[in-house]
């Protein structure tokens, strides 16, 4: 059965819905977002987009290599005579420094990418994840902080 479109000049004619036309459109290459930035915030809420802001790379990838540091200083504190109390981190850094810093990195990388995923979900119905990733990274910078200062005072003891 061949479709016929009604609405046409060209009534009579098959009904081609695919184009043979190659160009390129040039939001595909990224230089126009579709729905990420240029939507309203209303329409974001408890949706995926395909278009994700600057700010949210930089969040992740701050993220990640507080991660980084974090195991370093960790590897630092139990040389120094310190304990961890993360049991499954215990066992990581049983097998390895060089493994500890890998799953310790992995995991908390592919856990900010899937919460960057999920920037527009909205949790227990008052926390945009959005502003928990914010709320992530100051975390991050204040155990930063305080592990700094176990460095400090290990030292100091030492």
């Amino acid at each position: 059965m061949i479709k016929t479109n009604f609405f046409s000049p060209k009534a009579g004619e098959p009904l081609e819905r695919r184009k043979t036309n190659l160009s390129i459109n040039y939001r595909h290459l990224g230089y126009a977002p579709r729905r990420g930035i240029t939507a309203t915030k209303g329409s974001h809420q408890n949706n995926y987009v395909d278009w994700y802001s600057a700010d949210m790379l930089l969040v992740a990838i701050l993220i990640s290599l507080l991660s980084l540091f974090d195991s370093i200083i960790t590897q630092q504190l139990l040389f120094l005579g310190g304990s961890e109390e993360n049991h499954f981190m215990e066992t990581a850094i049983q097998r390895g420094h060089l493994f500890f810093m890998s799953v310790k990195f992995l995991l908390t990388s592919l856990g900010t990418v899937f919460l960057v995923i999920h920037k527009n979900f909205i949790v227990f119905k008052l926390l945009r994840v959005e502003h928990f990733l914010y709320i992530l990274l100051l975390a991050y910078c204040g155990l930063m902080v305080w592990e700094t200062h176990l460095l400090n005072i290990s030292h100091i003891a030492w």
